[in-house]
């Protein structure tokens, strides 16, 4: 099996970061929305882009973006511009187990093992989520 780099991305407070709403008017962030949502930060966006194309890393998405669907997502990626390819979404179980909240991260894990057969540690992931990443583009390597 040929490794793959994966990036397990959280749209919000990655691409729509809290600078972004912090700095920009809502009535300009309101006027860039499309039929797709909230645009993406500029600055954010760009600094993924850079990071996607410099290591060649697939995309899954595991935000609540990924509720709209895979086919969705695969389109506001390319309409917006990003780069790379979104190639899967995480299971979501926090819908399936009722009364339970299942950390994102066993969604993440259960989706790498079942794409590659291996627990996390064994290839190159990176997991942008939450915040931050305009500012100290932070980063899990597992």
């Amino acid at each position: 099996m040929q490794k793959i780099k994966i990036i397990y991305l959280d749209i919000d407070g990655v691409l729509i970061s809290h600078r972004y709403w912090k700095e920009v008017p809502e009535e300009v962030r309101d006027s860039k929305r499309d039929k797709l949502g909230e645009s993406f930060d500029q600055y954010s966006s760009n600094l993924l882009n850079n990071l996607i194309e410099e290591t060649e890393a697939k995309i899954v998405i595991t935000s609540v973006w990924r509720y709209n669907g895979l086919k969705t997502i695969q389109d506001l990626w390319k309409e917006r511009g990003m780069s790379g390819e979104v190639i899967d979404i995480t299971p979501d179980y926090y819908r399936k187990v009722r009364m339970f909240k299942v950390p994102r991260g066993c969604e993440i894990q259960a989706h790498y093992k079942k794409s590659t057969g291996l627990s996390i540690g064994y290839g190159m992931e990176i997991c942008l989520e939450g915040q931050w990443l305009n500012q100290h583009l932070r980063i899990m390597l597992f």
